[in-house]
């Protein structure tokens, strides 16, 4: 990664030419554009902009599904920013300005947050690990009593069930299956991995220990009545994110508090999706994000996976994926939020596992690294095997 100090919201993000992007503007001022940023998980073109002094946000796309992701975000920051209900949520995005649409293009623009994202600040060491417990506790503080309990509705397990299968399995799954049919290689220092036959393979080596495809896994999962149970979401409330990364926080060091942003736009969401969102960012993902993975070849299915990380902060990382778990069940207002969820640690790991499959595609589309790709695998496979072991272990 370059080096340079973040100065929009835009996770995972590095620098280009913006000078070759031509943006609408609504006004007979035209902005001028100050920083141009790639984000990993869309299309949408993100920039830092000025016009008369005062810097901005914009959000743009032209393609009809990041057109549509971009309305919907703008819709969801237009109602917590002015439904009196919801002001203690909307105070943690950025104010929305103005937009913009015409038959080519849509934007929105934003209020300008000076600060990294919170991953790059544990990362850089601008925070220490018990003020990301503190800020997250902070941050948890509003958004679970006045986002995620509100307008929750318990589900009867045939929702649940349903709600298992298309929001979580479905979606890995559908994903997966595009993933294959793009018959993809990945080039390694030493190798050339095809990604279809990784995907298809029973046994996956990682470090010398050996592991079930997380996707048989997966599978498997789907047919065990009894560990399928213990990960039914069973409480849906108010959609407070909806993709609740560190990656998309920003560390507003001027004040000293959280800004969201990237929020999925949904109303009704289950809130332990946003959980284990953070859970995997600790456990590796952040490392995926940044490009900070080497992963090698020696033989077939056999892969050397290890982090480009300063051991100090590979520890502090690991020191809070070990406790985050523990920081969770200690929070404020927690305990509503799990009275219909007698198993909401297993649900917030198996997010955790899960998601690494998932994010495999948008490796492939946006990463500088194709490496990116193996490793969001590799760690999948590691978590949903752990994961596979324990839930063996308490049908026992």
């Amino acid at each position: 990664m370059p080096n340079f100090k973040i100065l929009s919201y835009v996770s995972s993000s590095f620098i280009q030419n913006a000078s070759l992007l031509p943006l609408s503007s609504s006004t007979p001022s035209q902005p001028r554009i100050i920083q141009l940023f790639t984000d990993g998980g869309s299309s949408a073109t993100v920039c830092l902009m000025e016009i008369n002094g005062t810097h901005f946000v914009r959000k743009q796309d032209s393609d009809k599904e990041g057109v549509n992701k971009l309305k919907t975000e703008r819709a969801f920051l237009k109602y917590v920013q002015t439904d009196p209900d919801f002001k203690d949520i909307g105070s943690l995005y950025p104010k929305l300005l103005s937009h913009y649409e015409n038959e080519k293009t849509y934007y929105y623009d934003m209020e300008y947050i000076h600060g990294p994202n919170l991953g790059r600040a544990l990362f850089e060491n601008q925070i220490s690990a018990p003020q990301f417990y503190e800020l997250l506790d902070a941050l948890f503080s509003v958004l679970i009593p006045k986002g995620y309990l509100q307008k929750g509705r318990a589900l009867p397990e045939s929702e649940s069930e349903r709600y298992l299968e298309s929001i979580y399995f479905n979606r890995v799954f559908s994903r997966i299956e595009a993933l294959k049919k793009r018959n993809c290689f990945i080039e390694l220092e030493t190798s050339t991995v095809s990604l279809t036959e990784l995907l298809n393979s029973p046994i996956v080596m990682i470090n010398e220990e050996q592991y079930t495809n997380p996707l048989d896994l997966l599978s498997s999962l789907k047919k065990h009545a009894f560990i399928k149970k213990r990960i039914f979401p069973r409480y849906m409330g108010f959609c407070a994110h909806g993709d609740l990364t560190p990656t998309n926080m920003l560390w507003d060091s001027r004040n000293k508090r959280i800004v969201l942003v990237d929020n999925r736009g949904i109303y009704e969401w289950d809130p332990f999706y946003d959980f284990g969102k953070i859970k995997f960012a600790l456990s590796g993902f952040y490392y995926v994000v940044i490009e900070k993975v080497t992963v090698k070849n020696p033989e077939k299915r056999a892969f050397k996976l290890s982090f480009q990380v300063n051991p100090t902060i590979q520890d502090i990382f690991e020191e809070l994926n070990k406790t985050y778990l523990s920081f969770l069940e200690k929070l404020s207002h927690f305990a509503p939020l799990i009275e219909h969820e007698p198993y909401w640690k297993d649900r917030v790991l198996f997010v955790e596992a899960s998601q690494y499959i998932a994010d495999m595609p948008y490796r492939l589309q946006c990463g500088k690294s194709p490496v990116c790709v193996i490793a969001d695998f590799l760690l999948g496979t590691l978590t949903l095997n752990q994961l596979w072991k324990q839930w063996q272990i308490h049908r026992q």
